[in-house]
């Protein structure tokens, strides 16, 4: 019977198809050339769905996240930005002492400084001051992680898009405290460039300090020059107008003739009175007539007073009302002169005094260990996703098999 089959090997696997056709469930088992490579490629099949959604991609991040992915070291920083406010001192008597500096927060100069951070100037100033592309460009920097990556471009504008991965400042309302948190692939260059971005953004506060002291003291000069301009042109009408009228002061002339007219006045009511004595004790007295011409005579006199004082257009009263006029306008100058003197002088003192400061609470720190990237997590994360993935592939699949079915 071996010979049989020997001789004819067609027997032996008609034989091999009779007995899988009558026991299939170990038709598998059965020993086969390349038996191992066909169950491998069945259970392939069977599960290509969770092979390509789950496996391939878990597989892939695994092997990047493990072997590939580069350590990357983060450097902490954190500051204010405060305002300066003069707020009144009680019981002071003193205009300096009296007043007392405070600082205030200001989340508005904060967010500046933020934005100055994370934006094109800071980027620029790095690049070109501090060598921020040699930084990206480490050779132990991974092919995913360095600038620029394979499919990328190795401008300014791609490195600003990325910007934002190595660094990052934020902002906490609550306590007014910003926090700039800087990743590099080496400990050193990650506070450097921590370092370096805070001194560019107390720069910009004293930047910031620098255009709003001079323009507070450009607009005092500018208020001082006009009120000046003002009292010279008000002097000089004062002096066209002496010049003119041959009066040096109207308001003195007239006062003059009023005290003038007033002693007139009270000689010219003791005369009076002297006639009536003479006319009750003595009416033929020849001093009656006398005593009356002198009365007459002082009477034309006051007359010619008043009229010189108010009377006509050649009188004082027109003239001293222009003249007054051109006074009060002196004067008017004169006090906004004098006042932004003191406007200009409070300006320069505050010049002198800082209105923004940047205080650093915690100084860039030097890492000692890499805090990126978080392998495990990212493992689990990816394979998180592929597995919801799949499991939405499945259940669409099905969905659609039942709906044909």
């Amino acid at each position: 019977m071996p010979v049989i089959e020997h001789a004819l090997p067609q027997s032996r696997d008609l034989r091999l198809r009779e007995v899988e056709n009558q026991r299939p469930e170990y038709a598998e088992y059965l020993p086969s050339k390349g038996g191992l490579l066909k169950r491998l490629f069945a259970l392939g099949q069977k599960h290509l769905l969770f092979i390509i959604c789950f496996v391939l991609p878990v597989s892939v991040v695994s092997c990047y996240y493990l072997f590939v992915a580069a350590d990357m070291y983060v450097s902490e920083a954190r500051f204010v930005v405060r305002s300066s406010s003069i707020s009144p001192r009680l019981g002071g008597t003193n205009a300096n002492l009296g007043q007392v500096t405070t600082l205030v927060r200001t989340n508005d100069d904060t967010q500046s400084v933020n934005a100055y951070i994370s934006s094109r100037d800071a980027l620029n100033r790095l690049i070109e001051e501090n060598g921020f592309l040699e930084m990206v460009r480490r050779p132990e920097a991974d092919f995913l992680s360095r600038f620029p990556r394979l499919w990328s471009k190795s401008d300014r504008e791609s490195l600003f898009e990325r910007l934002s991965e190595f660094v990052d400042p934020s902002f906490d309302s609550g306590t007014g405290v910003s926090t700039l948190r800087v990743r590099a692939f080496r400990p050193d260059d990650a506070r450097a460039i921590a370092l370096v971005l805070l001194s560019h953004a107390e720069e910009l506060v004293n930047k910031l300090n620098g255009r709003a002291r001079g323009d507070a003291i450009s607009f005092a000069e500018e208020v001082v020059h006009r009120s000046e301009a003002r009292v010279k042109e008000a002097q000089e009408r004062i002096a066209a107008f002496r010049n003119r009228e041959a009066l040096f002061d109207p308001v003195r002339q007239a006062a003059a003739a009023l005290d003038l007219i007033g002693k007139i006045a009270g000689e010219v009511a003791e005369l009076k009175a002297t006639l009536a004595e003479l006319h009750a004790n003595s009416p033929d007295s020849p001093r009656v007539e006398a005593v009356r011409s002198r009365i007459q005579a002082l009477e034309d006199q006051i007359s010619e007073q008043r009229s010189l004082i108010a009377g006509g257009d050649h009188s004082l009263a027109p003239k001293l009302a222009e003249y007054e006029k051109l006074v009060l306008e002196r004067d008017l100058a004169t006090k906004s002169f004098v006042s932004g003197l003191v406007s200009l002088e409070n300006a320069r003192e505050e010049g002198h005094r800082k209105q923004l400061y940047l205080e650093r609470i915690v100084e860039p720190s030097l890492p000692d260990q890499s805090r990126y990237p978080h392998r495990l997590l990212s493992i689990l994360y990816a394979a998180g996703v592929c597995l919801g993935l799949y499991w939405i592939l499945t259940v669409l699949i099905s969905t659609v098999f039942d709906h044909e079915l």
